[in-house]
C-alpha cells in the first residue's frame, strides 16, 4: 500500500471544491505544518486554488479548488518571479 503525500492529501480534501480553513489543512493528518506551502506548490503545479477570501469585509484564511481546476490554467499560477500569494 502506497501512502499518499501530503500534497496529495491536501489535494484530496479540496477536490470537493468547497472553502476549507487554513487550519484544516494544516492539521496533522493532512497538510501538517506545512500545509499552506502544499497550496503553494498546487498552485505552481497549474492548480486554480482560490482564497483566503473575504467574508463581511474580514479576511478568513479558507481555501478551495476552483471549478475547473483539473486542468491547469494556460497562465501559471503566480508570476515566475515567485510571488506566491498572487490569486487569478
Amino acid at each position: 500500500m502506497v501512502t499518499p503525500t501530503r500534497r496529495e492529501r491536501v489535494l484530496k480534501v479540496l477536490n470537493d471544491h468547497k472553502w476549507h480553513a487554513a487550519n484544516e489543512l494544516t492539521r496533522g493528518n493532512t497538510g501538517g505544518s506545512e500545509g499552506l506551502r502544499r497550496l503553494r506548490e498546487l498552485r505552481a503545479e497549474g492548480y486554480r486554488i482560490e482564497g483566503p477570501k473575504t467574508v463581511k469585509g474580514r479576511t478568513t484564511r479558507m481555501y478551495r479548488l476552483g471549478i475547473g481546476a483539473k486542468t491547469p490554467p494556460v497562465m501559471p499560477a503566480f508570476p515566475a518571479w515567485g510571488y506566491s500569494d498572487y490569486n487569478y
